[in-house]
């Protein structure tokens, strides 16, 4: 336990001295035990990366939606998508439109996998990594997915099953850092404290991403005995239409 604690205070170091971690996402239990933990968060460095908000739309559905229609808002097929959805016991986080589809194949009786093999990375000039995480409370079968598909010369995919303590969770980003081009993080999961409720978790990793570049921050708290979620968002920009 004392490793663990000593390992996830690193980690929050190394992600707040980090400029631009990109997006992040992160999947876990907090420290009761009962829920499991969803988070995504987005960053963004020019005005139309940064003119997004998350919007709860009931369901356990979280999606992007544009901050302020009267300003710059970038290519809505890379900003705006589906960033957390479940359905029958399945509950999928991304960065990406691949949310829907690896839902889609989980509930339909297909794998993990099989929502993701059409996704390539993103189409924009940093070849954004796609990073996915699934869990499943199906016939008392807790199970914990997370991939990441990326660029580094080559396509490259990695899938890892999690298993999570109580308390913590495993989080994987898109960037490495800032730069031209943005240098792809290609690291393992790493492990972050899920400790307090769904208001205390969201804001301590809110606190220690970088101030000019957050944008925004979702988070969903399952309870694993009946599959109800709950979610709190934090945005930094007011939605204006």
């Amino acid at each position: 336990m004392l490793g663990r604690l000593i390992e996830t205070d690193a980690n929050l170091a190394s992600l707040r001295k980090n400029e631009y971690p990109g997006r992040i996402i992160v999947v876990g239990t907090d420290d009761t035990g009962l829920h499991i933990v969803q988070v995504a968060a987005i960053m963004g460095r020019s005005e139309p990366s940064r003119n997004r908000v998350y919007e709860d739309l009931g369901h356990g559905l979280v999606r992007t939606a544009v901050a302020d229609s009267s300003k710059p808002s970038g290519d809505p097929a890379l900003t705006l998508y589906t960033a957390m959805a479940e359905h029958g016991g399945y509950y999928v986080v991304s960065n990406g439109h691949q949310t829907d589809t690896v839902l889609a194949a989980l509930v339909s009786g297909g794998q993990f996998s099989d929502g993701l093999k059409h996704w390539e990375t993103e189409s924009d000039e940093n070849h954004t990594p796609r990073i996915t995480a699934a869990c499943e409370i199906h016939k008392h079968v807790k199970h914990f997915a997370m991939h990441r598909r990326s660029c580094q010369g080559v396509e490259e995919c990695a899938t890892w099953s999690i298993e999570p303590f109580s308390g913590f969770g495993r989080a994987l980003q898109t960037y490495a850092g800032n730069g031209k081009p943005l240098p792809t993080y290609g690291g393992e999961p790493y492990r972050l404290p899920l400790s307090g409720g769904i208001h205390r978790v969201t804001s301590t990793l809110w606190k220690v991403l970088n101030e000019n570049n957050r944008v925004a921050i979702a988070a969903k708290f399952i309870n694993r005995n009946t599959g109800r979620s709950k979610i709190f968002i934090i945005n930094k920009y007011k939605r204006v239409q």
